[in-house]
């Protein structure tokens, strides 16, 4: 079963629809970097648009090598590096 943030967040990318995206939808698919955001999202509606299904977002949601290795799969070059918002929360023992 997927997330609906990730659900929401698909429908987004399919749409090329910035403005539906939640706050969650920014942390939970390292969207939360002002400097690389329209890259990142440009990657993520790229993978879409070719493709990419939502169970394999929904999979790689919090991990930016995840994330990484899914854009890459669908022909972009753009790399979700560092550690994004979800990651350091996990780390930290909150979640």
């Amino acid at each position: 079963m997927v997330r609906s943030v990730t659900e929401r967040t698909y429908k987004a990318l399919h749409d090329n629809d910035i403005i539906s995206l939640s706050p969650a939808c920014y942390v939970d698919f390292g969207l939360d970097c002002k400097n690389t955001f329209y890259e990142r999202f440009d990657a993520l509606v790229l993978a879409e648009s070719r493709g990419m299904s939502v169970e394999e977002l929904d999979d790689a949601l919090g991990d930016n090598q995840k994330l990484t290795a899914l854009v890459q799969k669908y022909g972009s070059n753009v790399v979700f590096n560092g550690k994004n918002s979800w990651q350091i929360i996990k780390e930290s023992g909150i979640v």
